[in-house]
């Protein structure tokens, strides 16, 4: 096998790995039939497949897989017009989670990024050292300045400095790559 198929094939698996999910997700915000959501995302590999057979790969291929996600959803519910009214249908059945993603009625994805950012920044948040999350905390959510902080805590203006360095250092270095796709 040469390098450029194994490399198609790696880079396929890889956005299938990265977004399957909130590919079936998105679509059933359009279908509320998870199945059906599922069959579509299939299509929707199938074609991304097809499409860069003998190519090089797609530019942005996480937008071409939402917008053909999307299309195929809109054909799916043009073909049956029945999934328009499932009210109660097997979307009923999503557990909480998936239901608050879709909860974003104007754009979908910007639910589930927004989802992801909180995830992310959650797990950042978990690395920091205690003293760390309470400072940045201070800094960003309560809007204190540096001085109150370490008045606060019995601590140096420094130390204030030195904790809220380390945290924006590590969540520019975990956020990078998301940035880098958002910019």
């Amino acid at each position: 096998m040469n390098n450029t198929a194994y490399s198609r094939i790696d880079f396929f698996e890889q956005l299938y790995t990265r977004y399957h999910g909130r590919l079936v997700l998105y679509a059933n915000k359009y279908v509320h039939d998870i199945e059906v959501a599922k069959d579509i995302v299939q299509e929707v590999f199938t074609a991304f497949w097809k499409h860069t057979e003998g190519q090089e790969f797609i530019g942005n291929a996480k937008a071409y897989l939402f917008q053909v996600a999307r299309n195929k959803a809109l054909n799916a519910i043009r073909d049956n017009k029945k999934l328009l009214h499932e009210a109660d249908g097997p979307s009923a059945v999503l557990n909480e989670a998936e239901q608050s993603v879709l909860s974003n009625e104007v754009n979908p994805f910007v639910s589930l990024l927004e989802l992801e950012l909180e995830e992310q920044f959650e797990q950042v948040m978990n690395r920091l050292p205690q003293g760390c999350v309470e400072v940045f905390k201070m800094s960003r959510n309560d809007g204190l300045k540096n001085k109150e902080i370490a008045e606060k805590m019995g601590i140096s203006v420094k130390m204030v400095e030195k904790h809220i360095t380390k945290a924006l250092r590590l969540f520019r270095k975990e956020f990078a790559e998301l940035l880098s796709i958002l910019f």
